[in-house]
This record gives structure tokens, C-alpha cells and sequence, in this order.
């Protein structure tokens, strides 16, 4: 064993569980997923929402879902500014979010 990390050794910094979950719900409804989707995950699951938010934040970091702004599935992704203005005390304003109708989706899904 050489002693460094390979991508193989990485622990993923999301919820993988939360992930699978979301991208079956995004199969499911044939679009992207808003806030008002999360929660009613989140209820269904026993979850709370900011957990879901924050998997799907991470995913987009990581270039694995994408964000829009809109509900149109070709909505236009928002920029490195409009995403940092979401964010309040490090999380995802829901209430933002919300007004801006941001949704979430695994990137090439549509």
C-alpha cells in the first residue's frame, strides 16, 4: 500500500442513500426536483429537508446533478454568485430557494 488516497479510497461527503433516493424521485416525476419535492421527502422518509439540500448542494459541487433557476427543465443554471447568495449561516435557504424556484436534477438527465 503506498499511503496515499486514489479516487477508489475517497468516502463520498454526501449521503449516497439520500442521492439514490432523490435521483429515483427525478426518474420518477420525469423532471427536476424543486424544494417542495425534498419536503415532501423529507416527511415521507422521516428526514429533514436540509439533509436532502445539502446531498444534492454537494452532488452539484461535484459536478454529478446541476442547479436551475426556473422550473423549465432547461432552466438557466445559475451562476457562482446566485448559488453563494442561497447560502445562509453554510446552508441552503429553503425559503430563498423557494422564491427563486431553484430545482435540482442528475446532470444529462434531461
Amino acid at each position: 500500500m503506498s499511503g496515499t488516497n486514489t479516487p477508489e479510497d475517497e468516502t463520498p461527503t454526501w449521503d449516497v442513500a439520500l442521492e439514490s433516493v432523490a435521483a429515483q424521485e427525478c426518474r420518477r416525476l420525469r423532471r427536476a426536483l424543486s424544494v417542495a419535492d425534498f419536503h415532501r421527502l423529507a416527511e415521507d422518509l422521516d428526514f429533514r429537508t436540509h439533509d436532502f439540500l445539502a446531498t444534492v448542494c454537494e452532488l452539484v459541487a461535484r459536478g454529478v446533478w446541476v442547479h436551475h433557476l426556473g422550473e423549465d427543465p432547461d432552466g438557466r443554471p445559475m451562476s457562482a454568485e446566485e448559488v453563494e447568495r442561497l447560502y445562509v449561516y453554510g446552508r441552503v435557504d429553503e425559503d430563498l430557494a423557494e422564491k427563486f424556484a431553484v430545482t435540482w436534477e442528475p446532470r444529462g438527465a434531461h
